[in-house]
């Protein structure tokens, strides 16, 4: 045996005595004393130093310690091009329309061409290129984006009755989500949209009135900030809704009055995250935007302040096998003239589009442009202790050739798994 190279160590209390070990390959996460952590030092340093056969074993459930011929590297890279080339789950963001109600600020499709609602011959289209996934998937995902996807409501409602009925014909598990700026989500929305099995709602709002106003104004120049709360806020007693609060360096405190309002009012089912706002596209000024770096930083001294274990729990460090839709095989960007993508991101943008759903057009250069790249092979990625986590890094930023996207820093990783040990600890002795 010998020890994982993804091992993690740290002193769960500064003056204390216990460690805490964390996998990065497993996810596993364990309380060490120190009696054990120095026994597997010693281990560490000479493999033939001989550890208590009951250690050995719980070593080995957490991928602590493994086989002299395992090679981890192989082994991630397996669970990528498992993860990546899986054809049972079928993934479509559907944008059935481009047209916004908003013009916010920092908007990524700003410069696109918008042509209107989703005609009904590409609606077709969409119908019959799921028919012909149904022998092989088990699940199908529909994510509606835009633009704003609400301004399309018929098309979302239209689509949905096909892929439902395809679905129970087939035995295929449905699920279904909307990114909305929740102008329009009103209850008559609501109900029209719990009838599309829509489980999950996204909504952004920019912190307080003042700030959000400014940014995402409605297309008639018209404050929106007070509709879209009250919306978002009706709809979460009918469906999970999250928050989203776009920052940047002018707005980083915007967040707590969002997060004020909802404790006040009492509102379950709803969570409220921040999110860095990205000069993609270049839609925004770059000098405005956070770094990697401030926006994780940040992030942690946000939930830090807020206290609440739901937020601590969340950002338990979990591998992945491949980062995102971009690089998977199975999913797609589908825009409002059929056009077909592969990030959220290039949604509008032609020279980013590998097909259209129309007339089976494919370009398989573009639509592996975000595959190609192999992090267990990238000379830094490879090296480094948070591969199985962060697996190289968003595709877009590795293809823009970014320099900013090392999503994880050591300093973050042991100050979040301290936290997150101690609320375990705590709940488990709720427990007894």
């Amino acid at each position: 045996m010998k020890p994982s190279k993804y091992n993690f160590f740290y002193k769960y209390e500064e003056n204390g005595e216990n460690y805490i070990a964390y996998n990065s390959f497993s996810n596993a996460l364990a309380l060490l004393t120190n009696s054990q952590y120095c026994c597997f030092q010693n281990f560490q340093k000479d493999s033939s130093y001989r550890l208590e056969d009951k250690f050995v074993e719980e070593l080995k459930k957490g991928n602590f310690i493994i086989d002299d011929e395992a090679n981890e590297l192989e082994l991630i890279r397996e669970r990528m091009l498992k993860c990546r080339y899986n054809t049972t789950t079928l993934g479509i963001t559907i944008a059935p329309t481009l047209d916004c109600n908003l013009r916010c600020v920092y908007c990524y499709e700003k410069g696109c061409e918008k042509k209107g609602v989703m005609s009904k011959d590409i609606q077709d289209k969409i119908v019959e290129y799921v028919r012909r996934q149904v022998s092989t998937i088990s699940q199908l995902s529909v994510n509606w984006y835009g633009g704003e996807p609400l301004l399309a409501i018929d098309v979302i409602e239209s689509l949905t009755e096909h892929f439902l009925k395809i679905c129970k014909e087939n035995n295929i598990t449905y699920s279904s989500t909307i990114i909305t700026n929740g102008y329009l989500l009103d209850m008559e929305t609501v109900n029209r949209l719990i009838e599309c099995k829509i489980s999950n709602c996204q909504v952004t709002i920019d912190g307080d009135k003042k700030t959000h106003n400014l940014r995402r104004p409605h297309v008639s120049g018209k404050d929106t900030y007070d509709t879209i709360l009250k919306n978002a806020f009706n709809a979460c007693k009918w469906f999970s809704v999250s928050i989203r609060v776009n920052l940047d360096k002018e707005n980083l405190d915007s967040i707590f009055f969002i997060r004020d309002i909802i404790k006040r009012n009492k509102l379950a089912n709803i969570i409220v995250y921040p999110a860095p706002i990205r000069d993609n596209n270049e839609c925004y000024i770059d000098n405005a935007c956070l770094k990697c770096h401030e926006f994780f930083n940040y992030e942690y001294q946000y939930i830090l302040s807020v206290g609440e274990e739901r937020d601590i729990l969340r950002k338990y460090p979990v591998s992945h096998g491949n980062f995102c839709c971009a690089d998977s095989l199975n999913t797609l960007v589908i825009g409002e003239d059929g056009r077909l993508y592969k990030c959220w991101s290039d949604i509008g943008r032609k020279d980013l589009c590998f097909g259209n759903i129309c007339d089976d057009s494919y370009n398989i250069f573009k639509a592996i442009r975000y595959s190609k790249y192999d992090p267990t092979r990238d000379i830094k990625c490879k090296k480094c202790k948070f591969l199985p986590i962060c697996m190289g890094g968003c595709p877009r930023d590795v293809y823009d050739r970014s320099n900013d996207r090392c999503l994880h820093f050591k300093e973050l990783h042991e100050k979040y798994l301290r936290r997150i040990t101690a609320v375990i600890e705590q709940k488990q002795e709720e427990i007894k």
